[in-house]
């Protein structure tokens, strides 16, 4: 994808949707339009958490809800061969921690070939770019109802509800 090019910006501009003008996160969405992929996300309202979890060690917190998410995903989403995630520290503590939290759901869901979850700098990592300009967008719906991927059919969104 040359979509720096396209929208005049530097070669090493790092895509991140917060830092983005308007017609670049536009650009971005529709180039997204002409690939195959899938992907499925988990809105949690960080606000609305009982305190046990809102308290929990950052690893395990987001080793809990990837795990709910995975619970939730289809199948034909849930058939990758890696999982990856913001952390540049070799081992990393936060895909140790997924690890641990999603091998029970995987072997719920049937899944005997468990996807590599690996740490990498977002900046060198394409696939973390477009997962922050998925984030930033379905956060942007539910604050601004400003949809940059309201065209995107292949984005499934999930909202995690607090337990009473």
């Amino acid at each position: 994808m040359h979509l720096r090019g396209q929208c005049g910006l530097p070669q090493h501009f790092e895509f991140h949707f917060a830092h983005c003008p308007n017609r670049v996160k536009e650009a971005f969405f529709g180039a997204l339009l002409l690939l195959r992929w899938d992907a499925a996300a988990l809105l949690v309202d960080k606000r609305s958490l009982a305190r046990d979890l809102a308290k929990m060690p950052e690893p395990s917190f987001y080793g809990f809800f990837v795990a709910d998410l995975i619970a939730r995903m289809p199948l034909a989403t849930l058939q990758v061969r890696r999982i990856l995630v913001d952390d540049q520290k070799k081992p990393s503590v936060l895909a140790r921690a997924i690890r641990i939290a999603i091998s029970p759901v995987l072997r719920a869901r049937n899944i005997e070939r468990a996807p590599k979850v690996r740490g990498e700098p977002s900046h060198q990592c394409d696939g973390l770019k477009v997962a922050d300009m998925l984030a930033g967008t379905i956060v942007a719906r539910e604050k601004t109802r400003n949809d940059y991927a309201r065209r995107l059919d292949r984005l499934v969104v999930y909202r995690y509800e607090a337990q009473q």
